[in-house]
């Protein structure tokens, strides 16, 4: 079940700590013996001659209980009353044709739906055909894997109905839908009636045969007049047409295997590139180095010196290097300068590395299958000043910048645990 709470930021999570269950059922059980009051002064809680039931609760009630239950659970509920048949959870989350054929005809009330669905097109175009269409929801995630054009066109000619046309009239009505994600092998169009679409994440597997289809629905991005976070993810690296976005209010786009021939986004907006390792890629983010926040960079083979974008990415927040060896003894990979860098991470066989003037680095996390060999051009007291996490992995060490550190680390009163597995040592903060 999804949830946000208190002591995240980002929803979709429920906290691990006790403290924030505590409060969370706390709150639940305020609000039900609240509700439970306004029940007893009510008609039905006032009935003469019979003892209150479940079946007596109203709505609000149920809805909340509801809200509490993975969906599986309250549909194995709603057999045993038709109470529950008429109430719908605000969030359901889908998996299979079973379920999907429970929830066709309770959905119309719920604001947000996962669909996971594995079965063929025809299947699904059938029970998304008994549907209504959608008018309250607010986000939508679809992952359908097995999905393909060439199901869809079968479906059709055997009689069946589109799956293309039933999402169009089942979902893309709903006026209010503010986030959506959609998982599939192609797109075929992104209607211009989503005019409230705010958070788009499309991870796309086309085809050959759909390359065309796709890479035309992605044109209309242009139509989504309010968008402001954009994920853009291919299987593999694959070159798409050029993306013409400065008209959008985007804050961040994301590109994940997309290499777009040519890239215009607006000012202010934040650019994540994760696993872009071509020259192209590079390319773009040199001419958009200004906006680059996020870079991921995962090839095996050797780095002798940070890309050429990243020493003058001035709004580099996070960055996440993995390849056979960084640097040498001699000449250790730089990473100087960078302002608001905030998360480092980087993994190799051998590590050899220079530190200095990072002034927001709060996460530090250095792995190597051999030799860890780290330079400090801070004073190691400043750097652990700013540390709040931190994990060494190593089989050897070289230098004194490790050893200072975790003396730093210690004198400011960090603990950590040294965990060894045969020759390698890892070194993370002790579990409070």
């Amino acid at each position: 079940m999804r949830m946000s709470c208190c002591c995240h930021s980002y929803s979709w999570k429920i906290c691990s700590t006790s403290m924030c269950h505590r409060t969370a059922m706390l709150n639940h059980v305020i609000t039900s013996m609240q509700m439970a009051e306004d029940v007893k002064a009510s008609k039905i809680g006032q009935a003469a001659g019979r003892s209150m039931t479940i079946n007596d609760l109203p709505e609000e009630v149920l809805q909340r209980i509801s809200s509490h239950m993975a969906t599986k659970d309250w549909a194995r509920a709603c057999r045993v009353s038709k109470k529950f048949n008429e109430v719908t959870p605000p969030v359901l989350e889908l998996k299979g044709l079973a379920q999907l054929l429970w929830a066709v005809k309770r959905w119309c009330q719920a604001s947000s739906i996962s669909l996971t669905f594995d079965e063929t097109a025809s299947q699904m175009g059938v029970c998304l055909g008994r549907s209504e269409p959608l008018q309250n929801m607010t986000a939508l995630k679809i992952r359908a894997p097995f999905l393909s054009s060439v199901q869809d066109k079968m479906a059709l000619t055997q009689g069946g109905i589109s799956v293309t046309g039933a999402l169009m009239r089942t979902f893309w009505h709903s006026s209010r839908l503010s986030t959506l994600s959609l998982n599939a092998q192609f797109l075929t169009v992104l209607p211009p009636s989503l005019v409230q679409l705010q958070d788009l994440t499309l991870r796309m597997f086309p085809t050959p045969i759909m390359l065309e289809e796709t890479f035309s629905a992605l044109e209309q991005l242009t139509n989504l007049t309010s968008l402001t976070l954009l994920e853009l993810q291919m299987d593999r690296e694959l070159k798409v047409p050029g993306l013409s976005l400065a008209g959008l209010p985007l804050r961040k786009l994301a590109l994940r295997r997309a290499i777009p021939s040519s890239l215009t986004i607006p000012d202010g907006c934040m650019l994540d590139v994760t696993e872009l390792g071509r020259a192209n890629a590079l390319q773009i983010c040199e001419q958009h180095k200004e906006a680059v926040n996020l870079y991921t960079y995962k090839k095996m083979v050797a780095m002798k010196e940070v890309p050429a974008f990243i020493p003058s990415a001035r709004n580099l927040k996070i960055l996440n290097l993995e390849c056979s060896s960084f640097g040498s003894s001699e000449a250790p990979l730089e990473v100087l300068e960078l302002m608001k860098l905030q998360i480092l991470s980087l993994s190799a066989t051998d590590v050899h590395v220079e530190l200095g003037d990072l002034p927001s680095l709060s996460r530090l996390t250095l792995s190597s299958k051999n030799v860890l060999n780290v330079t400090l051009e801070d004073p190691p007291e400043d750097v652990a000043g700013k540390l709040k996490k931190f994990s060494f992995s190593y089989k050897n060490v070289q230098g004194y910048g490790l050893m200072s550190l975790l003396q730093s680390l210690a004198s400011k009163g960090s603990q950590w645990d040294a965990a060894t597995d045969g020759p390698m040592t890892t070194i993370s903060p002790k579990a409070s």
